[in-house]
This record gives structure tokens, sequence and C-alpha cells, in this order.
């Protein structure tokens, strides 16, 4: 004969009902949360990580920053791959119409395409980074060639536009390794990740580039579009407004950079 253990059953029942709870809590907090996917990042495993280590934001020792400063109402508008004739431009209006600053991640070959592409916008006060010189995956490659594709960035970005410093990395794809992050280092760059994407490199419709932006938008994000096809250009001044009608305001990755809560993890010039 089975022996009733009703202390058991009743924690049994509590433990049910605890997680019923949490679970139907979650569940409203994500119907009445517009920016979900930036909801729910904080309760994942490595975020919590990061978060405990206090490197969620910037990592000062690999000079690594994932994100901005979570207390400001800021964001980093972020483009990758230019420039690129006929959508770089019409990038440009966009920002210009509404007084947007944005940091522009460029790729050498490309700009030795549209020297002049490169030159608008620095002359229309944004900010330029790295996005490496002929866009390979860098871990893929010995030291020596993520050397070349650094320092060959650098000289062509520099014929453009004499005089300009680039001290800003975004990694093509993404993707690297701690060999990637010690040359850029060594280099004297930041390498600047992102936490909000739309997919955009591909044909995506502008409404799917506002609703994926939206959904993975918080405080202090880092916003990553391409200037690879025209649905971004259609997206953008919606979301420009959407972003602004929340109490954004945009700013460029350096000045994000010098905004971070604590002085050891500000940009030194």
């Amino acid at each position: 004969m089975r022996y009733h253990n009703p202390v058991r059953n009743r924690r049994k029942t509590l433990w049910i009902g605890i997680a019923v709870g949490l679970a139907v809590g979650l569940g409203i907090l994500y119907a009445v949360t517009p920016h979900h996917i930036a909801f729910f990042r904080q309760f994942l495993p490595g975020y919590i990580l990061l978060r405990l280590q206090g490197k969620d934001c910037y990592d000062a020792d690999l000079r690594l920053l994932r994100h901005g400063n979570p207390h400001l109402p800021e964001v980093a508008l972020t483009f990758d791959d230019g420039p690129r004739p006929g959508v770089t431009e019409a990038i440009l209006d966009i920002l210009k119409r509404y007084r947007v600053p944005a940091t522009f991640f460029v790729v050498g070959v490309r700009v030795k395409q549209a020297p002049d592409l490169l030159r608008r916008v620095v002359q229309e006060g944004h900010e330029i980074g790295s996005h490496t010189h002929t866009h390979l995956r860098l871990p893929t490659l010995t030291e020596r060639q993520i050397l070349n594709e650094l320092r060959n960035n650098e000289i062509v970005v520099a014929r453009a536009v004499p005089g300009l410093k680039i001290r800003l990395l975004r990694p093509p794809g993404g993707e690297f390794d701690r060999r990637t992050l010690q040359v850029a280092r060594r280099l004297g760059y930041v390498t600047v990740l992102w936490s909000a994407t739309a997919g955009d490199y591909e044909n995506v419709p502008p409404s799917r580039i506002r609703s994926r932006i939206w959904d993975a938008t918080d405080r202090g994000a880092i916003i990553l579009l391409h200037e690879s096809n025209r649905s971004t250009v259609a997206a953008l001044p919606q979301l420009i407004e959407m972003l602004r009608a929340e109490g954004l305001r945009f700013v460029t990755v350096s000045q994000m950079l010098n905004h971070l809560q604590t002085p050891n993890q500000r940009l030194k010039h």
C-alpha cells in the first residue's frame, strides 16, 4: 500500500503554483513590454554571468563593447558594409533631415570605389569605424592577415579623408576570437558588437526591419543596420520617429563609450 505524504503533496502543489505564477507573470510582462527581445535577454544565463562580472556592457580588458549605459535614454545607430552608391546617399539624406548622428563601419574595398561618399559621411558629422579591408571573417585568418585587414583599411580611409584615424572595429559577421581581440587592442581599437539587429543584409521588408529593431531595442542599445538594400532606407524614417517617441536620443558609438557607468570603462583618447 502506497503511503500518502500530505506534506510532500503540499510542497509539490506550492512549487507548481509558483511556476505557474512566474509563467503568467512573465507572460503579462511580455504582453505589456514592446521591446520583447530586449526584455528577455536579461534572463539568459550568459547575459547574467556577464552582468555579474561587470562585463555586460564593456569589457575593459578586451576593449569589447556589447551595449551602452542601460541607465541612459540613448541608442547608437550603426551601419555596416558601406559605402554603397545609391543607398548611402539616401541614408545620409534621412539622417540629415532628422539630425541624427550615426557610426558607419566601412569596408576598405568599397571606400576605394566611392571615396566621395566617405568624405560626405565625415563632413556631415558622422563617425567612421572599420569593418576591415575585404570583409573576411577574422578568426579564419592568420595574425598577420588580421593585422593587414585592419592596417589596409586605415590606409584607404586616410587617403580618402587625410588625418582621419579610425579606432572602432566591427568584425565582419560579428565573428572574433581572443587572437582577433588581441590584435585589435594592440592597434588601439575598441571592438564593437551590437544588441539589436534586423538581418537587413538580406531582402527584408521595411516593416520587418522596424519590428525587429523595435523588439530588441532598450536603453543603451547598439543598433546594427546595413547599407545593402533600399528596404533599410524605407524603414529608417519611421524607425527614427518610433525610437524618439520612446524618449530615446541618438549618439555615436564613441559618445556611448564615454557615457558608460564607471570611469574605468570609459574610452581613453
